[in-house]
């Protein structure tokens, strides 16, 4: 946009005579409205994908949610949950403390008083070690979209213990990515 505002005022500043600077000039013209123009259908095309891909993922997101309610006792350790069920920025949405049952791997609750409630709630072992309750809590699973990521949480798992670890899909949602794993040791 600034390209194109100071192609096109030094435009208006050159002779007549100066006929191939002004040449020049329209060409650069030509070039930064073409390449603006470019960008904004990309934009838009995004913008439009990550609305479908908003649409489709609230079906899942809703079947997990039911799923965190109705299984209370259970404690779902997530990535990033607001990534995974809204695909929104994290002050658009409500806070952990909606899900009662669902804490994520890293964020701004991590080791505060919001963390340190849901350890001593669901007795976990190893307040500071989330990774490896997994596998030694029977009421600690794991939900993530990508497998390299359960794969990376196993490794960390066999590295801290030195035991073998296994991975087995409690659920899974129709058209979705998302699966719960429970992690055991073998």
């Amino acid at each position: 946009m600034y390209a194109i505002g100071i192609i096109a005022i030094a435009y208006l500043f050159f002779r007549e005579n100066d006929i191939q600077i002004k040449k020049s000039l329209r060409i650069g013209i030509i070039l930064c409205t073409t390449i603006m123009v470019a960008m904004t259908a990309l934009y838009c095309k995004q913008a439009l994908d990550i609305k479908k891909f908003k649409e489709e993922r609230k079906e899942t997101a809703q079947g997990l949610i039911t799923y965190m309610r109705d299984n209370p006792s259970k404690l779902f350790v997530f990535n990033n949950y607001h990534h995974l069920l809204f695909n929104e920025p994290v002050l658009e949405i409500k806070s952990s403390d909606t899900y009662k049952n669902a804490m994520e791997l890293s964020n701004y609750e991590l080791y505060n008083d919001t963390y340190y409630k849901m350890v001593n709630k669901f007795n976990l072992e190893y307040p500071d070690r989330l990774l490896i309750d997994l596998a030694e809590n029977d009421n600690v699973y794991y939900v993530a979209h990508n497998r390299w990521k359960v794969d990376n949480v196993i490794t960390y798992i066999r590295e801290h213990t030195n035991k073998k670890v296994k991975t087995e899909v409690i659920k899974s949602f129709d058209n979705s990515d998302i699966k719960i794993y429970k992690i055991h040791y073998k």
